[in-house]
């Protein structure tokens, strides 16, 4: 093969790597605003259940028909409940985990393509054996990848039938 085919090879697995980091980045944005949503609920309403609790209320006072003192009670009650679901969808989506995992991708694809990139550079007489080494790589990083999502997927549940992005 000769060396502009070469080139033409591994301009070619630039612009897959280019695509993957851009899907990685966009993913990887909202895996991270996901987090930051969830963690900011989780103290907001934490918050919204001290102060509840804290409230020093006279217990027989009636408003509207509504005993005070019963009605705070309920509301830190069903914000608790409200709190527990939230912490336990995000333990169970693992968005953190997630976020990092997608920012690893990005990374090493980041490293392939600066070596790819580098090796266009400095050579006029570019190697098949070279082209191949680089697919390898971006092969293993694609497995490596694949099993990282598919053991975060096995510790979310198998019966999980949606994909992050619908949610």
């Amino acid at each position: 093969m000769d060396t502009n085919a070469i080139k033409s090879k591994l301009n070619l697995l630039l612009q897959f790597i280019d695509l993957d980091m851009e899907a990685c980045k966009t993913t990887g944005i909202k895996l991270r605003n996901r987090t930051w949503q969830f963690r900011l609920a989780s103290i907001l309403i934490s918050l919204l259940i001290t102060i509840t609790l804290g409230l020093t209320l006279n217990t027989d006072e009636i408003f509207l028909g509504i005993n005070i003192g019963i009605a705070v009670k309920n509301i830190a009650v069903i914000l608790s409940a409200v709190l527990t679901a939230i912490n336990t969808w995000e333990a169970f989506r693992n968005y953190q985990t997630r976020y990092s995992q997608e920012s690893s991708m990005i990374n090493k694809l980041n490293i392939l393509s600066r070596d790819i990139m580098l090796y266009l550079d400095s050579n006029n007489n570019c190697m098949y054996e070279e082209y191949t080494e680089f697919k390898r790589r971006y092969d293993a990083i694609q497995e490596e990848y694949i099993q990282e999502r598919t053991s975060s997927s096995k510790d979310e549940g198998e019966s999980e039938g949606e994909s992050e992005d619908s949610n």
